[in-house]
């Protein structure tokens, strides 16, 4: 990869410099500092003081660069804006899209091998691939507990903490159970096993299987 050459030890400067040089020279230090190995750091800190400070006499060059820098940051956040939101709307085109053929191809029916029928063109094939079952939750309240899995935050003092961990008895565990934030939500893997077993869960089913489209 092509980098940049490392200045560090440019000609002797004069006593006063034009302006142009010395704005030439700290523009050109800049462009180095990216590339700056940590053992040619120091030498290049001097070096870049001693522009630094010729400069600092005809006008603040440097806070002006800095600006611009601000400047091409704030440009550059807009053009990331920019290309998210394009990249976004051609994901929702693609995948709007990708839903149609799914459904096109699914009007054509079934082979004798049960298999969905492909929608082939010159160059390209369109098929169908099954997507693996998942869960599908009715009403979460009805899922009994032992499919549920439960997120316990606590805000407790850290000497609170340590005697928790050395001995817990019925004061403490009042304190505890009193601090604690506990939030149930359902395991799916619990639920899916347990439907695959074809053993009932309450509140929850396997949803239909759905398919991807796939281009070869």
């Amino acid at each position: 990869m092509y980098t940049l050459p490392l200045v560090l030890a440019p000609p002797a400067m004069r006593a006063s410099l034009p302006l142009y040089e010395i704005e030439q020279n700290l523009a050109a230090y800049c462009e180095t500092a990216e590339v700056v190995t940590p053992e040619q750091e120091e030498e290049f800190l001097q070096e870049f003081a001693a522009m630094l400070l010729q400069a600092v006499e005809k006008r603040d060059r440097m806070g002006q660069f800095l600006a611009h820098l601000d400047t091409q940051v704030g440009l550059a956040d807009q053009e990331i804006k920019r290309l998210r939101e394009r990249k976004e709307a051609y994901e929702r085109v693609r995948e709007k899209t990708e839903e149609y053929l799914v459904r096109v191809i699914q009007s054509l029916g079934k082979d004798a091998k049960d298999r969905w029928k492909k929608l082939e063109g010159n160059t390209i094939t369109f098929s169908l691939r099954g997507k693996p079952l998942s869960v599908k939750l009715l009403d979460d309240s009805t899922v009994p507990m032992q499919y549920k899995v439960a997120n316990v935050s606590l805000r407790l003092p850290a000497e609170v903490w340590e005697t928790f961990l050395d001995t817990l008895d019925l004061a403490l565990r009042a304190e505890l159970l009193n601090g604690a934030r506990v939030e149930y939500t359902v395991s799916k893997t619990a639920v899916k096993a347990a439907l695959e077993a074809e053993q009932p869960v309450p509140g929850a089913t396997i949803s239909e299987r759905t398919y991807s489209l796939v281009r070869k």
